[in-house]
This record gives structure tokens, sequence and C-alpha cells, in this order.
């Protein structure tokens, strides 16, 4: 995995200049922001099972959508203390 700097001036310009990249940012950041709301229903609503359950589905997806796995079985590499922070149980 690579990490690159871009300044936001460079940024801002490449947009302007090709607007098919601003609209994959544009839909990047509404998928995260959906995924970002999903998880504070997540929080707040279910109990600790559902919550469990959730993270599980969505690793099973990801997991899948990523090539290692299939949703209906998958290797999850996770602690339960990962689990627990993840789901807002751990204290």
């Amino acid at each position: 995995m690579s990490v690159v700097r871009i300044p936001h001036a460079q940024l801002r310009e490449l947009c302007l200049n090709y607007p098919a990249i601003a609209l994959a940012f544009w839909r990047d950041g509404t998928v995260d922001a959906s995924i970002f709301a999903k998880w504070v229903g997540n929080i707040g609503r279910r109990n600790a099972k559902a919550r469990i359950a959730h993270i599980i589905c969505e690793m099973a997806v990801r997991s899948e959508a990523a090539g290692l796995g299939e949703r209906t079985g998958f290797q999850p590499n996770v602690t339960q203390e990962q689990l627990a922070e993840a789901s807002g149980l751990f204290t």
C-alpha cells in the first residue's frame, strides 16, 4: 500500500480540469457518509448481539468484495477485543 500526499490546490485544479474525477470523489464521500449514518444507528439503537451480527455481516460482504472469501464463509482475522471496540461494547 502506498500513501500519496496531494496539496489541496492541486486537487481542486485536477477536479476542475477533470469533472469525472470530481464526481468519483463525490460518490466516494456519499458512500462514506451513508456508512457513517448506518453505524451511528448501529451503535445507538441495537443491542449487543445485533451490533456484533452487523459487524460480522459487514466483514463478510467486504471480504467477498475484496476476493478474500464469500459472505457465507470467510476467515475473520479479528479478536474479541477488536469486536468489542468496533461495536461500542468495550469499557
